[in-house]
């Protein structure tokens, strides 16, 4: 039978000790990423797009999408690095692009969140409808994403046959498609084109307000000690997005920390989102095409600098289905689709290890109103147990059933969460956790 626990103080020392176990394999993904078979790669990525975006503001000094984004991430950290840090977006375009041409042989040499910040710069020039040519974008078109356009459309037809052929090939389908499979793609190419496409309906139900609650920005929060041990910190002494962010009020991610002990983080992570989006565009474009391993890209950065959780980068991949279905603490189903390329492989090791360590102890929590203090916890902790109890954790599932759990579960609503999403688990549960 599962362990029931009451000792508000041993339940806050297993979240606590669960965190620390979390953080510090993304602390070792980050340096894992920051390897140079990575490193490489990645700036391949970063430059194909930032070689684009100088050649469009060449031709428009002083404004577009280019112009836009570089003005909208000015703070970043990663301008810092430049040998001649400037204010005007016009020259931080110009002359990161080439230090990215220089490679390894740039001082100081960037590494993998250097590039992840720059990403953040492409995605918002892509929704700025840069490199694309198209313009009012929301959001970018993902691999099982919410159709929206009519099925009589050109656009509909071609992204779903786009959709079709990256299933089957990875994003290696412009060199492996067949010569009928390449003509008939040809056909329903559209001005509007590759990789995005407007998504109003799949915002409206996974980014909308109704589900993304958080703080203003103008107060400061600290990293919590136990876990900041294995924060990868941003350079220049600026501050990462938990710092400046948490999740609030009815939060969908922030109902999900309480539920399963996570830290709560900045809300549902659009940037991971538009990471996926960056790699898949200008991925597709090297030779040969990035592996689809490297959709665990924005887990081994955004989340192990802080800016967004696991948890909110998981479910983030889960939405554009990167990944089959993050389930949150069974850290293995991170692993994307496509599997991982050679020099990613012990990344599945670090996150086996991180799944398996006694720490990671699967708990389902409930309070009495005080979300600081919890006032019980089921944990379940032999193997029939977690292969129903991993049912609780699974991201499509959370995103559906958690909207109308209460701010602070209580012992009712944990019951009535468990009848929807794993109702076996009643079967090791004693008598007064039985719903009637």
């Amino acid at each position: 039978m599962s362990e029931i626990v009451k000792d508000p103080n041993l339940i806050l020392t297993w979240i606590k000790e669960k965190q620390r176990n979390e953080q510090a394999m993304l602390y070792r993904l980050n340096n894992l990423f920051r390897g140079s078979i990575p490193r490489s790669k990645m700036r391949r990525v970063v430059l194909a797009a930032f070689e684009q975006m100088s050649r469009e503001i060449a031709n428009i000094y002083t404004s577009g999408p280019a112009m836009g984004a570089a003005t909208d991430e000015e703070n970043l950290a990663v301008w810092s690095t430049l040998e001649q840090p400037t204010t005007i977006p016009y020259f931080r375009i110009v002359r990161m692009t080439n230090k990215l041409i220089n490679g390894d042989r740039a001082h100081p040499r960037l590494d993998c969140n250097d590039f992840s910040e720059l990403i953040r710069v492409i995605g918002a020039w892509l929704e700025k409808g840069g490199g694309f040519g198209a313009p009012d974008i929301n959001k970018a078109y993902r691999v099982g994403a919410d159709k929206v356009n009519r099925p009589e459309d050109t656009i509909y037809k071609y992204l779903l046959y786009l959709t079709d052929l990256k299933k089957k090939y990875g994003w290696q389908y412009p060199s492996r498609m067949s010569d009928a499979e390449r003509t008939a793609l040809d056909k329903l190419v559209t001005p509007r084109g590759d990789y995005i496409a407007r998504q109003g309906v799949r915002d409206d139900q996974n980014w909308s307000k109704a589900v993304r609650q958080r703080e203003d920005g103008n107060q400061h929060h600290s990293i919590e000690e136990h876990v900041a041990d294995f924060w990868v910190r941003p350079k220049f002494n600026k501050q990462s997005g938990m710092q400046i962010f948490r999740a609030n009020r009815d939060d969908i991610c922030k109902k999900i920390d309480l539920l399963f002990g996570f830290i709560i983080g900045a809300t549902i992570s659009g940037t991971t989102t538009d990471t996926a989006m960056v790699l898949e565009a200008f991925g597709s474009q090297l030779r040969p095409p990035l592996h689809a391993g490297y959709y665990l890209f924005p887990v081994g950065t955004i989340a192990a600098s802080l800016h967004h959780s696991l948890l909110e980068a998981g479910l983030a991949l889960t939405v554009v289905e990167a990944i089959d279905s993050y389930c949150a603490g069974f850290y293995t189903t991170l692993i994307p689709k496509g599997g991982l390329p050679g020099e990613l492989q012990d990344a599945e090791g670090i996150l086996r290890e991180a799944e398996e360590a006694k720490e990671n102890r699967h708990l389902l929590i409930w309070y009495n109103g005080n979300e600081k203090v919890p006032a019980g916890c089921i944990r379940w902790n032999k193997p029939y147990e977690l292969r129903d109890a991993r049912k609780l954790a699974e991201g499509k599932g959370l995103l559906t059933h958690i909207k109308n759990m209460p701010k602070v579960p209580d012992k009712m609503a944990i019951l009535r969460f468990m009848k929807l999403m794993s109702p076996r688990l009643f079967a090791y549960l004693p008598e007064e956790f039985q719903l009637r």
